[in-house]
Order: C-alpha cells, then sequence, then structure tokens
C-alpha cells in the first residue's frame, strides 16, 4: 500500500522496483528475528 505521509509530502512505497525480491527477503528476516526471540526467551531460566 503507498501512502503518503500529510506533513512532509513524503511518499511512503514499500515496493522496491530495483530489488523485486525485497518483501520476500524481508519476510524472511522478521520470521527468522521472531524465532530467535523465541529461542532466547525460552532459554531463560524459570522465576
Amino acid at each position: 500500500m503507498v501512502t503518503e505521509d500529510p506533513r512532509s509530502g513524503m511518499r511512503l512505497d514499500p515496493n522496491r522496483p530495483d530489488d523485486p525480491e525485497y518483501i520476500t527477503r524481508l519476510l524472511g528476516q522478521v520470521i527468522r528475528l521472531s524465532l530467535d526471540t523465541l529461542a532466547t526467551i525460552r532459554s531463560l531460566p524459570v522465576w
């Protein structure tokens, strides 16, 4: 979804025509970070 900030007039476009795999790679990074965070939380001692 392309949006425009009313104050600055900046156009916010998550699509990158120069890198068609950007969204897929970004999604993979988010999933990896979530799994790493879950593993870290599970390794913490129980209080």
